[in-house]
């Protein structure tokens, strides 16, 4: 899910979002922010997510690469 919200802003190896994007991300589609906390730690273990710069959080290669797989 959390790969969605950087897809949905055209994201790219390298890009960032701050957290109140992945917050929107939820209002949006009536989830609930769990689910999207769930979904940001997994992003981490997996690699696809690091953390950027001003508490924002940054996609990998392997992030962008996953959401071309979908």
């Amino acid at each position: 899910m959390t790969l969605k919200v950087f897809a949905e802003f055209d994201a790219h190896p390298g890009s960032v979002l701050l957290q109140n994007s992945f917050t929107r991300f939820c209002a949006k589609n009536k989830l609930r922010p769990e689910d999207m906390a769930d979904g940001l730690k997994q992003g981490y273990e997996f690699g696809w997510l690091e953390d950027g710069p001003n508490k924002s959080i940054k996609l990998t290669d392997s992030g962008f690469a996953e959401i071309n797989m979908v």
